[in-house]
């Protein structure tokens, strides 16, 4: 299932907007989208929440709920719709956000994440919580979709990662891949817990296919850390180029002293075209 699975998402996962270095100390910062709808069109991007990348932030809750909430982007699309606090400083916070009823759409250029990027961000004795209920994710020609939290390249240290995905539907299309929960690439992961829990979820994928339905940590160094995947009345289909997974992606890790689980219960896999499959960890190898 080789390391670039989300390595399209990695590059697209940065919605560049004003920049201006922010510290949050001791402090409680709250958003909530209630019947909102975003458009955006073709230079496209949107967000849907709470921007604060490049940040240092001690001591602080931020939180970001949307309800009922309709993004579609475009062109050369994006979106993202909660929490970005990708390039920060995350020190004895917690980063929470919550999807409910939620429409992402995306098309041509493609990428749609539906929860929290914290890509390249030092975490430490802190909490990031992401839950999709009832979200609808489509992309289609560009493609990439992840759904949940993305801390690709992150130092994560004493902190705990959850993401729940519960009656979710991710398609994708032609350039394909898609994740659904969390993505932890390259990554330092020590004395920590990453959880991702994916209730009636399904996946399609085709052209370019890919998917994974999990967590996908390549080339991480995991120490003294528990991760833990687990699928429940999940579909995965793929196509074309196909590929699959359902569980977790570790190929390339660094793995010490760490409890690593995967659990499928009703879960149907399919690939086709190219093919592959596995359903479970990949670990890696030929």
């Amino acid at each position: 299932m080789k390391k670039a699975i989300i390595a399209v998402i990695v590059t697209a996962a940065a919605i560049p907007m004003a920049m201006s270095l922010t510290t949050i100390k001791n402090s409680e910062i709250t958003n909530e989208n209630k019947d909102v709808t975003n458009v955006a069109t073709e230079g496209s991007k949107v967000n849907s929440g709470i921007e604060a990348r490049d940040s240092t932030i001690k001591n602080s809750k931020i939180t970001n709920v949307n309800q009922n909430v309709t993004n579609k982007a475009s062109g050369g699309s994006t979106i993202n719709s909660g929490i970005q606090v990708n390039k920060s400083d995350i020190q004895d916070s917690k980063i929470e956000n919550r999807n409910t009823k939620v429409e992402n759409t995306a098309t041509e250029g493609s990428f749609i994440n539906s929860g929290v990027t914290a890509n390249d961000a030092v975490i430490k004795n802190s909490t990031i919580s992401n839950i999709n209920d009832g979200v609808n994710n489509k992309a289609s020609k560009g493609s990439a979709i992840n759904s949940g939290i993305m801390a690709d390249k992150s130092e994560i240290k004493n902190s705990t990662i959850t993401n729940t995905n519960k009656k979710v539907n991710n398609t994708a299309d032609d350039g394909s891949i898609i994740n659904s929960g969390i993505v932890a690439t390259g990554a330092k992961i020590n004395d920590s817990v990453i959880t991702n829990t994916n209730e009636k979820v399904n996946n399609t994928a085709t052209g370019g296919s890919v998917i994974n339905s999990g967590i996908s940590a390549s080339d991480a160094q995991i120490k003294n850390s528990t991760i833990t995947n687990t699928n429940k009345n999940v579909t995965n289909i793929a196509d074309g180029k196909s590929k699959i997974n359902s569980g977790i992606i570790v190929d390339g890790a660094d793995i010490k002293d760490s409890k690593i689980t995967n659990t499928n219960t009703n879960v149907n896999n399919t690939a086709t075209g190219a093919s592959t499959v596995n359903s479970g960890i990949d670990l890696g190898g030929n």
